[in-house]
């Protein structure tokens, strides 16, 4: 790209300007009160300084380079999270954008760059109802003009239309909000008003080149053209971020949910787990040891920030990215500061397939199938993102969960699963709805493991059973 997504203008010629693309600068005044600072936070400084100019630029994987070294160096920082995320997304890399920008707003960040930026990947993944309850859940930080276009993105243009309309009526109306009403219009199949719309600003031949752009955004399901198409960038395939990235939940204690990981391909194996998510009632159940992977983590030390590398290869995990904390990854010592308060995210919504089920404790295994949502490194943190999983997914809510201790090239790991499947359709279909809306899971036959005893009951952070 010759010109960074996140300095463009909503003029006649140029897309429209959404907060996820103003580009925050490092006044002189930070960078002396940074050379003051203790060396890590000087490190991390200098990494987002030279970050922000890259992306200014549009040399995008410089940009990735220096925001990964800033985030290790500071990794407790939710704006050098949302920069990374705003990195992630100029690359057209929006499964590691997602998860940047949500740990960042776990963390406390709020703005409407971090709110519109998680929005837009959540549509672009096709979890548009995520997306929605995103921009509802922060809709007093977000602009009228940003709010409204998210939400024909994300596939709810009538009330995008009903936004637009009124910021335009009650406020002076910028060419950039108008222009904002007319892909509503156009999303919501109103061809003839978008037209009058994008006229007040384009000439007749630019009016009908974007509206034949907007015929490609308009198709059914087309969420992640309409993102791509707006940005003005090229998806890629996301292989994940560096192992070391992921926020260690052990420092943020009141961290309301886990970051995304890969979706797996096929009935492939969850990844193995560091820390999780406040503890939660488990059970025990059947596990092969040749069907798990580990992820190993990574030990570098974070790195000096350094001038830019064409192209060059990016550390990622050797399997799917990891549930939140890896296994403790050397990193420098956070800058010490008061837990931020949690940031309302977007919950999944119940999806109709899903049929609702009694919430009152189980005292056995029921069933045969399971649903696997991850592995863990003690039953603690098993619990703990139990308790994460049901506030993000309600559907989950109705379910016991179920945990088995198995032993992989000498690590100790806990399944966590939820249980009460009487078939392997009823069991697909729960994790079919969940991945929809985010989640990560496979299924597995309670009755195809080894000799495992069980036991009834809830897990407190020890062991009931194992092979």
């Amino acid at each position: 790209m010759k010109a960074s997504i996140f300095v463009r203008l909503a003029t006649s010629g140029a897309l429209f300007a959404l907060t996820t693309v103003g580009c925050s600068t490092v006044t002189p005044g930070q960078l002396s009160a940074a050379s003051d600072a203790p060396r890590p936070a000087k490190n991390a400084a200098k990494a987002q300084a030279r970050a922000e100019k890259a992306l200014s630029k549009g040399h995008n994987d410089d940009a990735i380079g220096y925001a990964e070294a800033a985030v290790l160096t500071d990794p407790d920082n939710p704006q050098l999270r949302s920069l990374l995320g705003q990195a992630y997304l100029a690359a057209g890399r929006f499964d590691s954008a997602g998860d940047s920008f949500r740990e960042a707003m776990t963390l406390g960040q709020s703005d409407p760059r971090s709110v519109i930026g998680l929005a837009l990947t959540q549509t672009a993944r096709g979890q548009v109802g995520a997306a929605r309850q995103t921009l509802d859940q922060n809709r007093a930080v977000l602009p009228d003009a940003d709010y409204g276009l998210a939400l024909a993105l994300a596939g709810d243009s009538k009330r995008a239309v009903e936004v637009l309309t009124t910021a335009i009526r009650t406020d002076a109306s910028s060419a950039k909000t108008r222009q904002n009403l007319a892909l509503a219009y156009a999303l919501d199949g109103r061809w003839r008003e978008a037209r009058i719309m994008a006229a007040q600003d384009m000439s007749a031949d630019q009016v009908e080149k974007r509206i034949a752009s907007w015929a490609q955004m308009a198709r059914p399901g087309a969420y992640q053209t309409r993102v791509a198409g707006l940005l003005g960038v090229a998806p890629v395939a996301d292989t994940g971020r560096p192992i070391g990235l992921a926020l260690d939940f052990s420092n943020q204690p009141q961290a309301e949910m886990v970051a995304s990981v890969a979706i797996p391909r096929g009935d492939e194996p969850l990844p193995a787990v560091g820390p999780a998510p406040a503890q939660g009632g488990n059970q025990i159940f059947a596990a092969q040891e040749s069907d798990v992977s580990v992820s190993p983590a990574s030990s570098r030390a974070a790195p000096e920030p350094r001038q830019p590398v064409a192209d060059r290869p990016v550390r990622t995990a050797a399997a799917a990215p990891v549930i939140k904390a890896p296994a403790a990854p050397a990193k420098a010592a956070p800058i010490a500061k008061p837990s931020p308060a949690p940031v309302k995210l977007a919950a999944a919504s119940n999806k109709p397939g899903i049929a609702a089920r009694s919430s009152a404790p189980q005292t056995g295994l029921r069933g045969s199938h399971l649903v696997q949502i991850g592995a863990f490194s003690s039953p603690a943190n098993a619990a703990k993102a139990w308790e994460v999983y049901q506030r993000r997914y309600p559907a989950l809510k109705g379910y016991s969960s179920a945990s088995a201790k198995i032993a992989v090239g000498g690590k100790t790991l806990y399944r966590l699963a939820a249980m009460g499947f009487d078939d392997a359709a009823s069991a697909q279909k729960f994790c079919t709805s969940l991945k929809s809306e985010g989640g990560r899971c496979i299924v597995r036959n309670m009755r195809g493991g080894g000799a495992v005893q069980y036991a009834a009951g809830t897990m407190t952070g020890r062991v009931l059973a194992s092979r």
